[in-house]
């Protein structure tokens, strides 16, 4: 009974919280006001990026990093395929060639469906090849090595970096770079995002990742569901001010509530 009561703040915060975000996907989608993010420059690059491989008949590499789509990084992964989506189909309008490095076993075919979607989208299913999309290695360190052995094998002109990284971030960062290649990258882990702005030219910094789909297709469910989450976060600067105030004031009303409802 203890615990079920330490849970209560914590139920209630996920519906309010829940119920607030499909409340804006829902309004959003029945034609209210179109949300509008600002402009993420590392986004804005894609489409230049795929341009400059074009035009050199060199290719773009992208990878995802060591995050499955069936453990804590599993947000980023996905995230990261969204985005891959999309490159799919500007490297088929342009006729850029695309390779994709893929370390997860679960994450090769989610990633093989996402660049034939993105294909398909581009009206050029017929120039896809299973060998874009490659199984390295569930392995670290020979995942890392073969990733850096593609970029410097093919020239690729650009790298995207955009997922959970290791210790095999720089390193195949450092392979774009010999390379000669444009490279933006893109992470939520905070341990690497001082070693990516020094090397990266183009960074997704945390949340930008994850607005990266919305941004790009302007779907009006996804831009609701960013609204949301950002009232969310309103409310939640709001109530940190509040017990801010209250305990300058020196009062522990609110740290007994927390203590007793919120753990």
């Amino acid at each position: 009974m203890n615990l079920a009561m330490n849970k209560v703040l914590s139920l209630l915060f996920l519906i309010v919280s829940g119920a607030v975000i499909l409340r804006q996907i829902s309004l959003v989608k029945r034609g209210g006001p179109l949300p509008t993010i600002r402009k993420i420059a590392a986004l804005e690059a894609i489409s230049e990026v795929v341009g400059r491989a074009t035009e050199m008949g060199r290719p773009v590499h992208f990878t995802s990093g060591v995050g499955k789509i069936d453990d804590e990084f599993a947000p980023q992964t996905m995230a990261a395929t969204e985005i891959l989506s999309n490159l799919a189909r500007l490297c088929a309008e342009y006729g850029a060639k695309l390779l994709v490095s893929v370390c997860p076993t679960l994450v090769f075919p989610v990633q093989q469906d996402a660049v034939r979607h993105g294909y398909a989208l581009a009206g050029k299913i017929d120039e896809y090849s299973e060998d874009q999309v490659r199984f390295l290695s569930d392995q670290q360190m020979a995942y890392a090595s073969a990733a850096v052995a593609i970029i410097q094998r093919e020239k690729a002109a650009a790298n995207i970096m955009i997922g959970a990284f290791y210790g095999e971030f720089l390193l195949i960062a450092e392979a774009g770079l010999q390379s000669g290649a444009i490279q933006i990258g893109g992470t939520a882990r905070m341990y690497q995002l001082p070693f990516a702005a020094v090397i990266f030219d183009y960074l997704l910094i945390g949340e930008e990742m994850f607005a990266g789909g919305a941004y790009i297709t302007k779907d009006r469910a996804k831009l609701g569901a960013i609204q949301g989450q950002d009232y969310v976060k309103v409310g939640i600067i709001c109530a940190t001010l509040v017990g801010a105030v209250f305990a300058l004031m020196g009062s522990k009303a609110l740290v007994n509530l927390l203590v007793k409802y919120g753990n």
